[in-house]
C-alpha cells in the first residue's frame, strides 16, 4: 500500500531550507547598518519604549535569546495520535495560561 506518512520522511526538524539560509545570507549584508539603527534608537529615542527595545534587540542579537522554561504536568490517559488539533490548542492554551506570571495592580 502506498502513501501516507512514513517514518523519517521529509526535512529533519531544526534544519534550515535553501530559501532560509539564503534569506540569512542577505540579512547578513545590513547587520551593521541595523546596528547602528538599534543603537541610535536606544541613545535618542523619543518615547521610553523605543530605547528599551532598542537596547532589549541589541542583547537578544549579542548574547541570544534568554531560555524560557516551562513546565508541564501531564498524565497520558489516551493515545496522543487521537487528540484532535482543537484539543492540542486547548491543552497548550491552557499550559501557557498557567505559565504567565499573576499581574499585580
Amino acid at each position: 500500500m502506498r502513501g501516507g506518512k512514513r517514518s523519517g520522511a521529509g526535512r529533519p526538524k531544526g534544519v534550515r531550507t535553501r530559501a532560509t539560509i539564503e534569506l540569512m545570507e542577505a540579512a547578513k549584508v545590513y547587520t551593521t547598518d541595523a546596528l547602528a539603527v538599534f543603537v541610535h534608537v536606544m541613545k535618542h529615542g523619543e518615547s521610553e519604549a523605543a530605547p528599551l527595545a532598542a537596547a532589549d534587540k541589541l542583547l537578544d542579537r549579542g548574547h541570544g535569546r534568554a531560555v524560557q522554561l516551562m513546565t508541564l504536568d501531564a498524565t497520558v490517559r489516551r493515545d496522543p495520535s487521537e487528540i484532535s488539533d482543537a484539543e492540542l490548542a486547548a491543552i497548550i492554551a491552557t499550559a501557557t495560561a498557567r505559565q504567565q506570571p499573576d499581574s499585580v495592580h
